[in-house]
């Protein structure tokens, strides 16, 4: 029963007076009970019996009547019970207003993903139908050489044919003269159009392996003049995500491959693992790695690769030694999708920023934490460019089978057939 000051008290509904239970006699007490006549104004049946207890929330002095206390639990006041309502309402209303803000955020950021994989699609569309333009380029170049070529030599026959006074050059001579035109356009390539080069390091490792003979495109970016870094006419500027080589800046004997990561003008981030161009988070996929493929052993079995990846050219992951020693990932930078791997577990990278200058690129190996990249000394100077590259034409494995050059036996399977031809993407 609720807590009472006074336990009881009669109140005449006619003239309202109200008498203290404990200040009436026992007689008057019988009498208003038995007959509810007022001591006041005699009026029959007008009297009630009140309880005043206190309010449990305001603790105020209340009068209530007898039905209700006997059904009272921890009485409250009109008052209270309306202010509790209130609070009850503004408390649904408060729920309301934040399952229709969580609804909206949620519809926002389903659109957000839905326009981005829009966009995303049509630079995939662009750089295909850019890259369709170019080959096509490439081969009506091709064809209209070689009509050349026949043209000069249909022509050159005619003459001989038609001039009696040219005499038939020495078959020794013809020999001589096929060796040095060979030469000649062999050593114009090299310098103008395309350079083979070697991988000596595991900087771009998973996608480029130690043993990797791969060719460079030096016309692609312009040309240059041989053995200096004088640039005759440029073509093309490099682009994010592309595989180059150039001169190292603090050594321009020697020749580095990386990835372009920054272009003049950007600014790039790394934190941690996390890699911001122009404040804009690169996205990282897990790849879950199992161990040797039992189909092909010169790869690894991927078991999980994220579904936004899935379907592209990247799904193939080559075997290394030290593949448990590694995390890998698909890196997406702005439309360029590449293996990367960082070393196990996280190693504690400090937070940089650079700002690329004019004239001057960010270049970072695919093996992150272990490559000497612009992290390290600094941006790479355009004339240094050497060329893009291209593809892989021969891969030797010197590191999983351990055994001399003379063991002609084993040259079978060092030999990564499987990488031959593969693109540089």
């Amino acid at each position: 029963m609720p807590q009472t000051k006074h336990a009881k008290k009669f109140r005449c509904e006619s003239c309202a007076t109200l008498s203290d239970f404990e200040l009436l006699d026992e007689e008057l007490i019988s009498r208003i009970e038995k007959e509810h006549s007022c001591p006041r104004c005699h009026a029959t049946g007008k009297m009630e019996l009140l309880f005043q207890v206190f309010c449990s929330r305001c603790k105020n002095e209340n009068l209530i009547k007898e039905s209700v206390y006997k059904n009272a639990q921890n009485y409250k006041c009109e008052a209270c019970l309306a202010e509790e309502a209130r609070l009850r309402h503004e408390e649904e209303e408060r729920k309301r207003r934040e399952e229709q803000e969580r609804k909206r955020r949620e519809e926002e950021e389903q659109k957000r993903i839905q326009e981005e994989l829009k966009l995303q699609a049509e630079r995939e569309r662009l750089e295909e139908e850019r890259e369709r333009a170019e080959a096509q380029a490439r081969a009506e170049e091709e064809l209209r050489l070689v009509q050349v070529a026949v043209q000069i030599q249909v022509q050159a026959e005619s003459n001989m044919k038609s001039n009696p006074i040219i005499k038939k050059k020495s078959e020794s001579r013809e020999y001589l003269e096929a060796f040095f035109t060979a030469l000649l356009i062999a050593l114009f390539l090299r310098a103008f159009v395309v350079e083979a080069f070697k991988i000596p390091s595991k900087s771009m490792v998973p996608n480029l392996l130690v043993g990797d003979h791969l060719f460079v495109n030096k016309f692609i970016y312009g040309i240059r003049l041989p053995f200096s870094k004088i640039w005759l006419t440029h073509f093309k500027a490099p682009r994010r995500g592309e595989v180059v080589v150039f001169s190292w800046p603090k050594d321009e004997s020697m020749d580095f491959i990386k990835r372009v990561v920054g272009l003049p003008g950007d600014k790039i981030r790394v934190d941690k693992r996390d890699l911001y161009v122009n404040d804009q988070k690169m996205s990282l996929y897990p790849v879950q790695v199992e161990g040797v493929d039992p189909q092909n052993i010169q790869k690894l079995k991927i078991t999980q690769m994220d579904g936004a990846v899935q379907g592209k050219k990247i799904t193939d992951l080559p075997y290394m030694v030290e593949w448990k020693d590694y995390d890998y990932f698909v890196e997406d930078l702005q439309g360029v999708k590449h293996f990367t791997q960082y070393m196990k577990p996280l190693w504690p990278h400090p937070e940089n920023e650079w700002v690329v200058p004019p004239g001057y690129l960010f270049a970072m190996g695919d093996n992150r934490d272990n490559s000497s990249d612009s992290r390290e000394w600094g941006f790479v100077p355009m004339e240094n460019l050497r060329g893009r590259a291209l593809f892989i034409w021969f891969s030797w494995d010197s590191e999983s089978i351990q055994s001399p050059w003379y063991a002609i036996q084993d040259w079978p399977k060092k030999i990564r057939w499987g990488r031959f031809g593969k693109a540089i993407e």
